[in-house]
């Protein structure tokens, strides 16, 4: 799970912020590739439900929380970054996800 929130961020790096602005406001204007788009989400968002469902029963994860939250909270804290983050302040896009990583997982952990 802290790979995948990492290479999430980690994948903004090579289109900040232009990738983030034009899908945002473009992407029902993209045909035939906006299908391609849903569906390369809808496997992303698999691949997280099945991570999170994994931990999940495994022990690791709590159980008590539903999984596809989860992944939609993963989902919206990468997703919403581009609305604040700044290219040489603070922290790196891979600082950032490192942190939203450790807060999350922390969050899931069983007993």
């Amino acid at each position: 799970l802290r790979a995948a929130i990492v290479s999430h961020l980690d994948s903004y790096e090579q289109g900040w912020p232009e990738s983030f602005v034009f899908l945002g406001e473009n992407l029902d204007k993209l045909g035939d590739a906006a299908d391609d788009f849903a569906k390369l989400a809808k496997r992303y968002h698999a691949s997280l439900l099945r991570i999170i469902g994994e931990g999940q029963k495994a022990g690791i994860f709590r159980s008590d929380i539903e999984a596809r939250i989860v992944m939609y909270g993963i989902i919206g804290m990468c997703n919403w970054v581009h609305r604040w983050y700044r290219p040489g302040g603070r922290h790196t896009l891979r600082e950032v996800g490192e942190y939203f990583a450790s807060m999350l997982i922390d969050g899931l952990k069983s007993g």
